[in-house]
Order: structure tokens, then sequence, then C-alpha cells
């Protein structure tokens, strides 16, 4: 599949003067021109957009009313703050968003010709703050069809075999520590990184095209607690961030830098592998649950790119046992009594914990829906 394309150079609030007084006719021309190239639409459509002292009210305005289609949204903000909808008549939201980014998907009703996007929170007080959309996308919904996994039916033969038919997608290195506890060390590329799930979204839509350039790479060094120095390896145009655990005093920063351009496009495309066959659960955990909206942008993407399922967890210590529950065709969601310590990962993971949420994934999403 060709990997949908997002736009990458945003357009900057410096651009527009009239951010900070009533805007002209011609700066409103100005600014609408460039707001449409945001946009991507399967039939003709206008754009208005006006800056508002919370943020952003944002209109689509289609002279063909659209038909099985939905509304997938990347925002990426200076600060947090929340997106509400009107798909003709139809409220939807607000639908929180974190400082970092986000991205959701909203299924839309057929026979809507205008949606109206109120973004609050993304407020353009500094010229220089980019606006806090990087796409806006109409796409066709995701089909429905029913969803397994394709290993085959036979039972783990132990817990490492277990371990083995998961990938981890962070959002830190815990369910990473949790396989090697189990006895399996499989080459991920999120498996000890911290990354926002939106990001994420966004390698799988790119199928993480350029990550193999230098220029976006970055090794430098870090202090750990033991007192040594160590590599860390940032990815900028997908937001990679991991640390090697090679202590700088055994590798010189051009193995180092050269190593890891070699291994992480292996690693992608390991991960593009996976989302193709499915052949493995893919896991992210997070403190707080996605919303249903984030929910939808994740089995969006996985039903275009292959037959992979995915299991978000996060903490509810309200429960003494596991939980997991189909929230989509392709995704569950899980929930164990509570995470590692994120300042003491190693020390106070809890392997007993997860496994049995492995195991209840394992038979959730071997079945068919």
């Amino acid at each position: 599949m060709t990997p949908l394309p997002l736009n990458a150079n945003r357009p900057s609030a410096a651009s527009f003067p009239f951010l900070h007084e009533r805007p002209s006719w011609s700066a409103a021309q100005q600014w609408e021109a460039e707001w449409v190239q945001l946009i991507e639409a399967p039939v003709p459509c206008t754009a208005s957009a006006m800056p508002t002292p919370q943020g952003w009210i944002l209109t689509l305005a289609f002279g063909t009313p659209l038909t099985g289609q939905c509304l997938d949204v990347f925002i990426e903000s200076p600060q947090p703050g929340t997106l509400s909808l009107r798909l003709d008549n139809e409220g939807v939201g607000p639908v929180p968003f974190s400082q970092e980014a986000a991205c959701f998907n909203f299924p839309i009703p057929d026979g809507t010709s205008t949606i109206v996007m109120d973004v609050q929170g993304a407020a353009p007080a500094d010229p220089a703050t980019l606006l806090p959309f990087r796409s806006i996308r109409i796409m066709p919904r995701a089909t429905e069809a029913a969803t397994m996994l394709q290993i085959g039916t036979a039972a783990p033969q132990n817990d490492r075999d277990l371990a083995l038919r998961f990938v981890s997608l962070g959002d830190n290195c815990e369910f990473g520590i949790v396989q090697r506890r189990l006895g399996a060390d499989p080459l991920d590329l999120y498996r000890f990184s911290a990354v926002p799930i939106a990001w994420i979204l966004y390698g799988f839509d790119r199928g993480f095209a350029g990550i193999d350039q230098s220029g976006p790479h970055e090794v430098t060094e870090q202090l750990q607690g033991d007192g040594n120095r160590y590599w860390y390896v940032y990815q900028r145009e997908y937001r990679i961030q991991f640390e090697s655990g090679v202590r700088c005093d055994t590798k010189s920063l051009a193995d180092m830098r050269r190593d890891s351009l070699r291994r992480m496009p292996f690693l992608a495309w390991r991960l593009m592998d996976t989302l193709r066959s499915g052949d493995r659960i893919l896991v992210f955990r997070r403190e707080t649950p996605l919303h249903p909206a984030e929910i939808a942008a994740l089995s969006h993407r996985l039903a275009a790119l292959g037959s992979a399922q995915a299991l978000v967890v996060h903490p509810d210590p309200t429960q003494d046992n596991p939980t997991i529950q189909r929230v989509a065709r392709n995704v569950a969601n899980g929930t164990i009594a509570s995470f590692a310590d994120p300042t003491r990962v190693v020390d106070t993971i809890r392997p007993d914990l997860w496994l049995p949420l492995m195991q209840q994934a394992q038979t959730l999403l071997s079945s068919p829906l």
C-alpha cells in the first residue's frame, strides 16, 4: 500500500499579520490559500479559517455531500486544548488533545456538506507559532471486515513463546522489559522508546519514508544514574527517541551513528511487515485511556495497512485482575492494576501483572468477531 501523504511543511503564523489585528480581506484570502494546502478531500471543497482569542474556527464546505467518509486530523499544538466539530447539524466533542500531538478520526454522517472545527487552546498568541494542524483529510471509512490474528490457533509453548507474539509500541520501555523478563528479546522499533501515539500513526501513514536519512538523525551523550554516559538516539521526523544502552566509552560517535542509521530502517521495515501480516499483537501502554477518536484513528490505519491488531493498556487500581475488551474490530482495551514506577522501571516492573493480560489478549484477538 502506498503510504498516505501528510503535509510535512505546515504554514507558519508568522506569515499572517492579521492574526493580531482585525483581518483585512486580502490577508484573509492569503491565509485561506495557505490553509487549503493542509486539506485532502475526494471532492472539491472551499475552506475558510478565522483566528480567535482562544484558537481557530475552521470551516470546510463541500459542493457534493459526502458519503462513506471519515474526517482524520493531526493536531500539533504548543499547548493542550480541545477540538469540537459540527457536521452539518450534528455536534461532536469537545475532544481534548495534549501539548505534544494528537491524531483523531471521526465518522462523517452520509449527506454531510459542511464541517466546522472549533480548536480551543491553540491560540495564535505568538506569531512564530506554527498553526495547530499538520493534516486534515477526508478519507473513505475503513471496511468492516472481521479481523483475527494470522498466527494460527496453536497455543504458545511457554511464556517466551507468548512474549514473542507481541510488539511493543511504547510509550516507554516497560513492556519491552516485561518481554525480556519472560525470556524474549525481539528487535522492534519502539520497544524502548517514548513516542506519543499520534507520531506513531504518522510513521504508519508515511511508511517511515526517509527514516534512513542522516539529517534528522541525532546521537547525543546522556548521563545516567550509574555515573556513566550513554548514547541517546533521536529521529526528529518521527520523534523516535530511545536510550541505546551503549556506553560512550565503548563506541565512538561515528560508529554509533552508523549503526543506528542501519538499525532504524530495518526495524521500521520489520514493523510495517507486521502491520501487513498481522502475525503479532501491537501493545501500546499509556497512563490514561485513549479517547474513542484516537482509537478510531489507530483502528483505521491498521485496517488500511493490513490485518494487525492492537492492545492498548492503561492502569486501573480498582481492578485486582487484568481486564480486556474489544473497542474496535482490530483494537482491544486492557487494564492491569498498576504500571511500574517510571523513574525506577527496572526495579518496580511486575511481569506477573502483564502475563495474564497477554494470555487473555492472545485468546481474544485470535478469535473471530
